[in-house]
Formats: C-alpha cells, sequence, structure tokens
C-alpha cells in the first residue's frame, strides 16, 4: 500500500520515470502538489496507476 508524498512521488517521476522537470513543475503548479496530480502523471507517461505497481515492474527489470 502506498504512503508517499508527493514530493517522493515528484522524486519518482523525475528519476525513475524521466518526466522532465519543467513538465513537473508546470503540472504541479496548475494542477496542486497533491498525490493525484502526481498519479495523474504517473498514468499519461508510463501507463500505471500506481507508484507501487510501476516500482515493483523497474525493480523487477533492473533489480535494486
Amino acid at each position: 500500500m502506498e504512503n508517499r508524498t508527493w514530493e517522493e512521488m515528484y522524486d519518482i517521476l523525475a528519476n525513475w520515470a524521466c518526466v522532465p522537470e519543467e513538465t513537473l513543475d508546470c503540472c504541479f503548479g496548475i494542477m496542486g502538489c497533491n498525490t493525484e496530480t502526481a498519479e495523474r502523471i504517473l498514468y499519461y507517461y508510463t501507463g500505471w496507476h500506481s507508484f507501487d505497481g510501476f516500482l515493483a515492474e523497474m525493480e523487477e527489470r533492473f533489480g535494486d
């Protein structure tokens, strides 16, 4: 079960999903700094609805 802050999700989006920081700053600025915004960005860029699922796939692909 997810229990992340939007800041942690921002870092995952930037570092693991390779979303440009300019895009993240714009989206969070317009839609608000919250987990719902982060989940919408995650879905747009990866097709995943869940950060847990996305991170599990990344771990499976690339290891720790």
